[in-house]
Order: structure tokens, then C-alpha cells, then sequence
């Protein structure tokens, strides 16, 4: 069974999008494709690369500034507001820019030129699926980041991840939330005395949980000072 040639992960999109752009052009000529196909896919390529690196500063942000506001609340040395920095945006592209690779993608595949080499080259050929998805476990790592519960993982082949939390507060474990990144920091109220609080996570693949739970991650989460 071969899987899909289009990625999942975004920062991985964004590496398919800059090869398939690069190359097209290569095989333009050969492959009937127009000047306009060409710098559309690179100008699709440039715009998805700035708006997913812009999403994960904002996300990278957002951490920030809630430690920052905790350290504000609580805390006893601020250091300087931290910035949020989008760079330059390129020419702003029409939506649907899956639709329309996908589109392309097709189109070049029907040519009569069109060959496997080809294929392989512009990355638009799946992999042999060699992974049994029953078998899928998530390997939890857990720090604390000024106080709060920073939990990583890799995703593996899964589109994302269900995590769940026992916050010691007598409710035992609860979902957190769908998690399509490989980390996550638990911002909710600090205890007020210190805590032990526990994680494990499942992944999921075509909206359904899949494979094992994870191991039992466990942490010591105390208020701020």
C-alpha cells in the first residue's frame, strides 16, 4: 500500500512545495506545462513557506508571552517584552493551493511524456506504507518551561495527537486536546502547593485514535514564586 506523496506536517509541505516548484520547470518542455504553471507553483510554494514559518513564530509567541505574564503575576525578574517578528510577506497567492497542486499533479501524471524517473524526481509518488498502525505508540519526553508542563513527541506517521491529563484535582485523567505539532506547553493554573501531574497520549490517524497509549509521563508542577 503506498501512502499518499503529499505530506501531513506542515514544515514538511513546505519542503515538497519548494522541491516540486524548483524542478517543474525542468520538465516544462517535456511535460506541456505553461510559464504560468511554473511561477504559479513557485509563488505557491513562497507563500505557504512564509504563512506556516509566520504561524509558528506566532505560536512560539504565544508561549512567550504567556510566561512572560506568569513571571508578571508572580514571578520577580521580567526581562523585556518579548516580539513578535512576521518578516517580509511575499505576493499573496489564491487559496486552494492543495487543490490545485493535486490538480497539476494529475495533469502531469496523464502526459503521455510522464514517467516513474519523472515522478520520483518531483517527489509526487507515495512511499511503501510499512508501518502497522495498531502498533503505533507515542514516546512522551516532559520538562518544565518557566513552571509549566512542556510535553514533546514525534509524530511518527500519525496526522496528529490526542493528549490527556491527570491534574491531581480528583478528575483523573481528561482529554486536553487534538494536537497536530510535536509539543505542547499546559499553561493552566499552577497548583498551590506542589503537585505531581501525569500525561499519556494516543495518537490519531484519519480523525480516529490509533495504535497504544503511551507510557505514563509524571511531572512535579509547584506555584510560581
Amino acid at each position: 500500500m503506498l501512502t499518499d506523496y503529499y505530506p501531513h506536517r506542515d514544515s514538511e509541505r513546505v519542503l515538497w512545495h519548494n522541491t516540486f516548484s524548483s524542478k517543474l520547470a525542468t520538465y516544462a518542455t517535456q511535460l506541456d506545462l505553461t510559464t504560468t504553471d511554473v511561477n504559479g507553483a513557485k509563488a505557491d510554494a513562497l507563500y505557504l513557506a512564509y504563512i506556516i514559518g509566520f504561524l509558528e513564530s506566532v505560536l512560539t509567541y504565544k508561549q512567550q508571552l504567556t510566561a512572560f505574564k506568569n513571571i508578571l503575576l508572580n514571578g520577580i525578574n521580567l526581562g523585556a517584552l518579548p516580539a513578535l517578528v512576521s518578516g517580509t510577506a511575499p505576493a499573496a497567492v489564491n487559496a486552494g493551493i492543495q487543490k490545485r497542486t493535486r490538480s497539476m499533479v494529475q495533469r502531469i501524471k496523464n502526459h503521455r511524456n510522464y514517467t516513474e524517473a519523472i515522478g520520483n524526481d518531483l517527489g509526487i509518488i507515495g512511499s511503501e506504507l510499512s508501518i502497522d498502525p495498531d502498533q503505533l505508540k507515542p514516546v512522551l519526553k516532559i520538562t518544565l518551561d518557566v513552571g509549566k508542563p512542556h510535553i514533546k513527541w514525534e509524530k511518527q506517521n500519525a496526522d496528529s495527537i490526542h493528549l490527556y491529563a491527570d491534574h491531581n484535582d480528583g478528575r483523573g485523567y481528561v482529554f486536553v486536546a487534538n494536537i497536530t505539532r510535536r509539543e505542547y506547553l499546559d499553561i493552566i493554573q499552577t497548583p498551590a502547593q506542589p503537585t505531581v501531574w501525569k500525561y499519556k497520549a494516543i495518537f490519531v490517524l484519519n480523525d480516529e485514535e490509533v495504535g497504544l497509549f503511551s507510557d505514563e509521563v509524571k511531572v512535579t508542577v509547584s506555584p510560581l514564586l
